[in-house]
């Protein structure tokens, strides 16, 4: 994180929210899947070991977070990552003037510089094969066999035809007997869970919600009604807080107050 929010990522992002052009993006999310072989600790570790070799180190470095999701049952370990396009350099910069235009000539005076290369395939390519790597590369350090690759199976020289993706089918749309005979069970509820997420995004961006706490707050139904529940919190006490700036101090108020009373309080 840039200098202004090292040590709280929430305010980069709040930032982030309020000070890009209406129409930049905000931040840039990779949803990946975790090796369901490595325990907690040890997929954070190949998370944090991802991240170096591809968006923070000397020749890339830009600002990020990341979070990492499973259920009870170790079915479905997964990372969000998002990170903003704009490096980190070493000029320090207030947010404001931050997420302003970049100034070529005198980089110290304008904002910082957005990393074009992100929006190309090559990045894409690249990062697809370097996770392979840094996966495969933990599996075997903790003695697993498994092994990933992002690349077809034309691509990898193997004769064997692939599953097709199943689509955004209805649950109910399936008898009982297919749910329990087949493997779609799994499958769709995952594409539910996808569908829940965008419709809480969806609800939080419509109240007001900057994009990046929106889209992290979506992926749990705890989180979510969290975010809400604040967000109507505050709208609560603005009325308050607008009354008490309007009332006047009363004058028996005033003269209780002696000199040293008020330098101690300001």
């Amino acid at each position: 994180m840039p200098t202004f929010a090292k040590n709280t990522p929430e305010l980069f992002w709040q930032s982030a929210d309020r000070f890009e052009r209406a129409n930049a993006r905000i931040c840039t999310e990779i949803e990946f899947a975790l090796p369901r072989e490595l325990s907690l600790k040890q997929n954070q570790e190949l998370v944090y070991s991802f991240i170096k070799n591809t968006i923070d180190n000397e020749q890339r470095k830009l600002p990020y977070s990341f979070a990492i999701h499973n259920d009870k049952d170790n079915n479905n370990p997964h990372c969000h990552l998002v990170f903003s396009v704009r490096q980190i350099d070493h000029f320090e910069r207030i947010a404001e003037q931050f997420f302003k235009r970049a100034n070529s000539k005198n980089p110290e005076l304008g904002g910082a510089k957005k990393d074009r290369e992100i929006i190309q395939k090559e990045f894409l390519r690249n990062v697809r094969r370097t996770w392979r790597e840094q996966a495969n590369q933990a599996l075997e350090k903790y003695g697993h066999t498994a092994r990933i690759d992002e690349r077809s199976y034309e691509e990898q020289g193997i004769d064997k035809v692939p599953r097709a993706r199943i689509a955004r089918v209805s649950w109910q749309e399936l008898s009982q007997l297919e749910r329990e005979n087949t493997n779609l069970g799994q499958e769709i509820a995952l594409v539910g869970k996808e569908i829940d997420v965008e419709h809480r995004y969806e609800d939080l961006i419509s109240q007001g919600i900057g994009s990046f706490s929106a889209r992290l707050a979506a992926h749990s139904e705890k989180d979510y009604q969290k975010v809400l529940k604040t967000r109507v919190e505050q709208r609560e006490e603005k009325p308050k807080q607008s009354i008490k700036q309007t009332e006047k101090t009363p004058e028996s108020v005033k003269k209780a107050v002696s000199q040293a009373d008020f330098d101690r309080f300001i």
